[in-house]
């Protein structure tokens, strides 16, 4: 019973990682492509 809890804890630790570390790219993508439309418009001006 030990073993199975210590596994499921891994998987959960490591799934955390994964969804923040995917979170953080995600948004930081969203930001860029904002920034970078503002730019562009202002170009365009």
């Amino acid at each position: 019973m030990e073993k199975k809890n210590e596994g499921y804890n891994f998987f959960a630790t490591n799934y955390m990682v994964f969804l923040l570390t995917f979170g953080y790219e995600f948004i930081f993508m969203i930001k860029l492509g904002v920034y970078i439309h503002q730019y562009d418009n202002c170009a365009k001006k």
